[in-house]
């Protein structure tokens, strides 16, 4: 996955969130902020599996910023990637940490891990290992993060491509190693 030929984020899907800011007058193009929060959870998990602070404190700006229909808008660019497993497992995660550094989780948190079906079980494991952060995300979640990622099209195409650069020794080696560094680090 850390040489991905996997395309985890659709560049043809993130386009309708694309917009125009203006930054010190100069006009740039940016995803809205419900995109890019969605960017920065998924990208936690593809390629980085780690939950790190700098993802839990993103999301809580984020979320402290949106009002009912700004929600409404992330789940919905949520949907259209096909990262609500990811984005589920991540609030999870968010909800825990808050709730043991503060004594609550926001209502927002709590309504956006509603509107995605609940919260799952790897923000147990958070708890578990004394809120550790970065958070390693388990094998299992990967894989339910990856099964969901197979109904978009993009991602499906692209697994072939991944398959036959890992065919050749020397970059599956390199992929081996890659994911173990990865497994064992503590920060990007």
């Amino acid at each position: 996955v850390s040489a991905s030929q996997l395309v985890y984020l659709d560049k043809a899907i993130l386009e309708r969130y694309v917009m125009n800011i203006c930054p010190e007058g100069n006009q740039i193009k940016a995803l809205s902020p419900e995109a890019e929060l969605m960017a920065i959870i998924i990208h936690s998990i593809f390629p980085e599996l780690l939950c790190t602070a700098l993802a839990y404190y993103a999301t809580l700006y984020y979320v402290y910023k949106m009002d009912d229909e700004n929600i409404l808008e992330f789940i919905d660019v949520v949907e259209a990637n096909h990262v609500k497993k990811a984005t589920q497992t991540h609030f999870s995660i968010v909800a825990e940490l808050h709730q043991e550094a503060h004594g609550f989780a926001p209502g927002k948190i709590d309504q956006i891990c509603n509107l995605l079906g609940g919260k799952e079980n790897e923000g147990k494991s958070v708890v578990k290992n004394c809120f550790k952060l970065p958070h390693k995300y388990s094998v299992g979640c990967f894989l339910r993060v990856t099964a969901e990622k197979c109904y978009e099209n993009e991602f499906r195409q692209s697994i072939p491509t991944q398959i036959v650069f890992s065919l050749n020794p020397k970059n599956l080696k390199w992929i081996v190693n890659n994911l173990i560094w990865r497994y064992r680090r503590e920060t990007y």
